[in-house]
């Protein structure tokens, strides 16, 4: 089964994937290819590995933004 990741959590620097695990980002990637923290405006992240051993590169721009009131 191959999973996608459904959510991300930014200061919890984790990827919640479809089946609902959790795995760590274990990169924040900033506009200009380096890597940045995860509120230093990133781009794109790196996380993994799933539980079949898969990492997952995700565009940040792919998810709505939600404000927590």
């Amino acid at each position: 089964m191959t999973l996608t990741v459904h959510t991300f959590h930014r200061s919890g620097a984790f990827a919640l994937l479809d089946d609902g695990s959790q795995i760590p980002i274990t990169n924040w990637i900033g506009a200009d290819g380096n890597d940045c923290g995860g509120f230093d405006h990133p781009v794109s992240f790196v996380a993994g590995p799933d539980v079949n051993g898969d990492w997952h590169s995700v565009d940040i721009d792919e998810f709505d933004p939600v404000t927590v009131h």
